[in-house]
């Protein structure tokens, strides 16, 4: 099993031991999204922490919440306190999320990101009853994390440019989704970066704009491909950016793509008239130093691992999802 800061980064560890304090000084025998939740609050650090006080999401109203809602436990708590399935998939959710965003171990944000994949559990229920959704988390929150410097910095420059031009206007939302989109066909779909030109529908429709950044395993073509799929079940616009071939091409149904190299200005007059970025501005300057990588650990893990999320303290183990024992009454998101 990986080592524990081969996983999270301290200020994450910091936030797990506080889940499974909350977890026995409330008496419960299990470690849910709920004491995860306010772990977070107690420990989160750096776009967590500024996300939650924007939100004004407090610790004091969310053990209320939590506790109108599933009470105290009862009876004695075991030394080693089991993960709910629900919290695993949490976590190996956020875990997997830093990978692709470029970070060696997950952050506070990235378990931040993950819970907010809960769905209609304690957590929702205790949001909304402070006038909150996982929804407003993940908005308020992806804007404020730091990009790593990989393929990915392309997509976070051309969203940065667009929220900021849309931001003194009421019209349109601009986003990066976190889970995938599922459209008519039955497919499932994700772009980098995501448009849609009616904000109060942009949840309930398809998207007006996806935006796919090429990288190694990302050909072109595949690119292209994918981009031709999505127009022809209802996406006005496919953008095509390649961060190698420093190349821009915007994709119309029944149309040749426009093709936006070197110097140019990429522009979307029939979505969003008075835009435009430079292409130059999108691109890794070639002087620009990366940061050092982290130590990277022995082997290659895989967040399909269900041993990957390892214990965080001793007398403390994450569960195996597939080999846990059966849930008790006490656990609300089994």
């Amino acid at each position: 099993m990986a080592e524990t800061s081969e996983i999270f980064t301290d200020a994450a560890y910091e936030v797990l031991i506080q889940a499974h304090d909350e977890s026995r000084q409330t008496g419960h025998q299990y470690v849910g999204p709920e004491q995860l939740l306010v772990g977070l609050l107690i420990a989160g650090a750096g776009p967590a922490r500024e996300a939650f006080q924007t939100l004004e999401i407090s610790v004091e109203r969310t053990r209320e919440g939590i506790r109108q809602l599933v009470g105290i436990g009862v009876g004695l708590v075991p030394n080693r306190i089991p993960y709910t399935h629900k919290l695993q998939r949490i976590l190996d959710f956020g875990y997997g999320l830093a990978k692709q965003m470029g970070y060696e171990r997950a952050a506070p944000e990235h378990l931040v990101l993950g819970l907010t994949q809960e769905g209609d559990g304690v957590v929702a229920r205790v949001l909304k009853q402070m006038g909150c959704s996982l929804m407003q988390i993940q908005t308020e929150l992806l804007p404020h994390m730091p990009p790593i410097l990989t393929e990915k910095s392309t997509s976070t420059r051309l969203y940065e440019s667009l929220s900021t031009w849309l931001e003194p206007y009421s019209i349109g939302r601009v986003w990066r989704p976190i889970q995938e989109i599922r459209v008519v066909t039955g497919d499932l779909i994700v772009g980098d970066v995501l448009f849609c030109l009616d904000p109060k529908q942009c949840e309930q429709m398809l998207p007006d704009m996806v935006i796919q950044v090429c990288t190694k395993n990302r050909t072109p073509a595949i690119v292209r491909a994918k981009l031709q799929f999505l127009l022809s079940v209802g996406i006005r616009i496919g953008i095509l950016l390649d961060p190698s071939g420093q190349r821009a091409e915007v994709h119309r149904l029944d149309q040749d793509p426009e093709v936006f190299g070197e110097g140019e200005i990429l522009k979307l007059p029939e979505l969003l008239p008075g835009w435009g970025v430079s292409l130059d501005k999108l691109w890794l300057s070639p002087k620009l130093e990366l940061p050092a990588p982290e130590e990277k650990a022995q082997g290659d893990l895989e967040t399909t691992e269900p041993d990957l999320i390892p214990s965080v303290e001793p007398e403390v183990e994450l569960t195996d999802p597939d080999q846990a024992s059966e849930p008790t009454d006490e656990d609300p998101d089994l």
